[in-house]
């Protein structure tokens, strides 16, 4: 949605930066566990990215430092956080490509649901890729 990449110039960088901060910051004033009744793509999208921001949000300094940097960046962490919450959605509901390999793995960001999702598969797949409690 906001980009953390390369802009067009230091204005656009800014006013991406600026937009991407506002976005965060509203995604943090709502509470984790809200989220419609059932969620379309753009939804879950938004739901992963407030899980992810709100994780980071909860962290220490101490447990940042032990983190993968990369995982700092809350866009980076929702792609992870939705990964592993697609793995446990049933099959009935996501259409995504699949690469193969060693362990078989969602690619990031290509996937989209068939159907609304209830948000009740959403919460049940997120605990059993053990991100909620």
């Amino acid at each position: 949605m906001f980009g953390i990449g390369p802009v067009c110039s230091d204005d656009c960088g800014q006013i991406g930066q600026g937009k991407r901060a506002t976005y965060h910051k509203e995604l943090l004033s709502e509470p984790s566990g809200q989220m419609p009744e059932k969620l379309e793509t753009g939804d879950f999208e938004r739901w992963s990215l407030k899980l992810a921001l709100h994780f980071l949000n909860g962290l220490s300094s101490k447990e940042r430092k032990r983190l993968n940097p990369l995982l700092l960046i809350p866009e980076e962490l929702s792609l992870e956080f939705k990964e592993r919450i697609l793995r446990h959605i049933k099959p009935c509901y996501v259409s995504e490509i699949e690469y193969k390999g060693h362990q078989r793995m969602f690619s990031s960001g290509e996937y989209c649901f068939r159907q609304p999702v209830p948000c009740e598969h959403i919460v049940e797949a997120a605990r059993s890729a053990q991100l909620i409690a």
